[in-house]
């Protein structure tokens, strides 16, 4: 019975401060109104953004999953790592080097590409493969420079 006089004070106490409040005071009933069926609509727009977002999500995810797919089946085609997963001796060589095109480079030291070039010739073959920011910047054509 306590508690049950205790709620009835309170609903009385929030029903004559909502009466009082300055939406119900100073606005008339059709402004009111139309504030609260905007609000409706745009609680209603934020919950679609939030399922649009997590579908955005889940896309990307499986894009991510399939362009990971692809890498795994390169880096096995090439030897960098075996039909389980683990890394071979080409794959550590690889993550040994440190250029934009680790692959490329690996492939050339294990096909014998270096054997038989002058140090001259390994040198100004190797400077191709370094990594250049500019040459990112110039709309990707690498030609543009020479």
């Amino acid at each position: 019975g306590d508690d049950f006089t205790k709620l009835c004070g309170r609903s009385q106490a929030l029903k004559e401060r909502l009466v009082s409040h300055a939406l119900c005071t100073d606005m008339d009933v059709e402004l009111r109104e139309t504030m609260v069926r905007n609000f409706g609509k745009k609680a209603d727009l934020l919950e679609r953004v939030k399922v649009i977002r997590n579908e955005a999500r889940a896309c990307q995810g499986m894009v991510m999953r399939d362009e990971l797919k692809k890498m795994k089946r390169v880096l096995r085609h090439l030897g960098h790592v075996d039909a389980n997963g683990v890394i071979q001796m080409k794959g550590r060589t690889a993550c040994e080097i440190n250029t934009a095109h680790e692959l490329v480079v690996v492939e050339l030291v294990f096909c014998g590409v270096f054997n038989d070039l002058s140090v001259e010739q390994s040198v100004a073959l190797l400077s191709c493969m370094t990594f250049d920011e500019r040459m990112k910047e110039e709309d990707g054509d690498p030609a543009k420079g020479l």
